[in-house]
């Protein structure tokens, strides 16, 4: 009684990039990264799988997160690294062998999808420093964005992507 019957090793390491689905039964996370953990192959688990399925590589850790009800991932791929923007994007995690789908690029944060994973909420093209600091800009422009498409304050825009059947 209390005590683990099972421990089942998903990855040999991982490195500060892991990302737990809010329902606690999905995982993603970075694997083979490199000697700093800061890029790697970004691969998929839940418990009904043997192994991890490989979703991307080249991936830097921060830049993947579930979206919907954990049924895609959102990640970025061919970062730049000076400006910190990427390619955006969406894979089904119900599909597995569906082919990945490019939203945008120059995308420099993620924040999700809405529960259906229609629409997709990123931040492009903006001071990474600066909105990383301020969780009021943060809040502000999520707000925002509950009322319009698309927001632009500044230097900051926040998009919403929607998919094609949506329309």
């Amino acid at each position: 009684k209390g005590k683990v019957k099972k421990i089942k090793q998903i990855a040999p390491a991982v490195h500060n990039s892991l990302v737990i689905s809010p329902d606690g039964e999905d995982v993603l996370f970075l694997a083979t990264t490199d000697k700093n953990g800061d890029m790697g192959v970004l691969c998929y688990w839940n418990d009904k799988m043997d192994e991890p399925f490989v979703i991307a590589s080249d991936i830097d850790h921060g830049t993947f997160t579930f979206a919907g009800e954990s049924e895609y991932v959102m990640f970025l791929q061919n970062l730049n690294r000076v400006q910190m923007q990427g390619d955006m994007f969406v894979k089904s995690l119900k599909d597995l062998k569906a082919e990945k789908i490019k939203i945008d690029s120059n995308v420099c944060t993620l924040f999700g999808a809405n529960p259906g994973g229609k629409a997709y909420i990123y931040a492009k093209d903006y001071d990474v420093f600066l909105f990383r600091e301020a969780k009021d800009v943060q809040n502000a422009i999520l707000d925002a964005v509950r009322i319009a498409s698309e927001v632009e304050t500044g230097q900051k825009v926040l998009h919403i992507s929607m998919n094609d059947d949506t329309f």
